[in-house]
C-alpha cells in the first residue's frame, strides 16, 4: 500500500515549537484545527473537550514512549557516519507513518461521534471551508509562475529540515537547488485530487445518521492513501518521493561535524522530552 510521504523523522513534531510546549497544547491545537472547518455547538464542544482529554491521556501514556523508542532506534545509524541511502529513509518514513496511523485509528471514533451530530448547516460549512482552502492552495501553489513554484517547493522543504542543519553549506545548497529543479510539477493534479477528496467528505456527511457507514467512509478519509489516485499523479508523486528521499540521504551524508552534532542533540532532546511527558501520565 502506497502512503503519503512524510519528509523525515522531524515531520511528526510541530514546526518551530519545543516538544513539551507543543504537546501540552495538543487539545487546543486539535480543536483549533477543527474550528477552521466548522463551528461547534455547546454539547458538541463539551463532547470534544471530554473526548480530547481522554485521547490526550491515552496518547501521552501509550504513544509517546513509542516515539521515544523510535528516535533512539535511529540514533546509532545517524551517529555511525555510515552512508545513509534513500531506501533507508523511505523505510524509516514508513515506520513513522505506522506510528501515526495508530493515533489516527484511535481518533477515528471521536470524529465519527462528532460528525454524527452535525446539522445540515454544519456540513455545508465544512464543504464551504474546504472549497476556500482549495482556493488558497491554488493561489499559493498553482496560479503562480514556475519560478515561484520552484522557490515555494524549496522553501517548504528547508523550513521542515532546517532546524536539524542550521546554515546549509554551499554543497548542500546546490543539492537543494538540483532537487527543486528536478521535482515534477504536481500542484494542478493535487488540486484536482482535493476536489475528489472533498466529494468523499460530502459523501461521508450524507450518511452521518448511520454510524456504521459513516465510520467506513471517514476511515477512508482519515487514513488517507494514494492507492486510487489518478495514475499520472501517482507516478509523479512516486518520482518526487524517491528523489526527495535521495536528497535527504545526501544532505545527511554531507553534514559537517557541527551539523551532525546539532541534529543528534535535537533528536536526543526530543526523545528525553517525550519520555518526561509520558511519565506525567502516570
Amino acid at each position: 500500500m502506497k502512503k503519503l510521504a512524510l519528509i523525515f523523522v522531524c515531520i511528526f513534531f510541530l514546526n518551530g515549537c519545543s516538544v513539551k510546549l507543543a504537546y501540552n497544547f495538543l487539545d487546543f491545537i486539535v480543536k483549533w484545527r477543527i474550528g477552521q472547518y466548522v463551528s461547534l455547538e455547546g454539547k458538541q464542544d463539551d463532547y470534544l473537550d471530554h473526548a480530547m482529554n481522554e485521547f490526550h491521556r491515552w496518547h501521552r501514556h501509550t504513544q509517546l514512549p513509542l516515539y521515544a523508542d523510535y528516535i533512539e532506534s535511529v540514533l546509532p545509524t545517524l551517529r555511525s557516519k555510515e552512508n545513509i541511502t534513500g531506501e533507508w529513509i523511505h523505510a524509516e518514513t514508513d515506520k513513522v507513518q505506522e506510528l501515526l496511523d495508530i493515533s489516527l485509528n484511535t481518533f477515528l471514533p471521536i470524529a465519527v461521534n462528532l460528525v454524527h451530530t452535525f446539522s445540515h448547516e454544519q456540513t455545508q460549512q465544512v464543504l464551504e471551508n474546504l472549497s476556500e482552502k482549495r482556493e488558497k492552495f491554488a493561489d499559493e501553489y498553482v496560479d503562480i509562475s514556475e519560478k515561484k513554484q520552484y522557490k515555494q517547493r524549496k522553501h517548504d522543504l528547508t523550513d521542515h529540515i532546517g532546524r536539524f542543519f542550521g546554515r546549509f553549506t554551499d554543497e548542500q545548497k546546490a543539492l537543494l537547488d538540483d532537487w527543486a529543479k528536478a521535482i515534477r510539477p504536481f500542484e494542478i493534479q493535487s488540486l484536482e485530487q482535493q476536489v475528489i477528496w472533498a466529494q468523499r467528505v460530502s459523501d461521508a456527511m450524507a450518511v452521518r445518521d448511520d454510524k456504521v457507514q459513516l465510520r467506513a467512509r471517514l476511515g477512508n478519509i482519515v487514513l488517507y492513501r494514494t492507492d486510487d489516485w489518478d495514475p499520472k499523479l501517482q507516478a509523479t508523486l512516486d518520482y518526487n518521493q524517491d528523489i526527495t528521499y535521495v536528497l535527504l540521504a545526501n544532505l545527511v551524508n554531507s553534514q559537517t561535524d557541527k551539523q551532525r552534532q546539532r541534529m543528534l542533540s535535537k533528536l536526543e532532546d526530543y526523545s528525553e522530552d517525550l519520555r518526561q511527558l509520558a511519565a506525567k501520565a502516570h
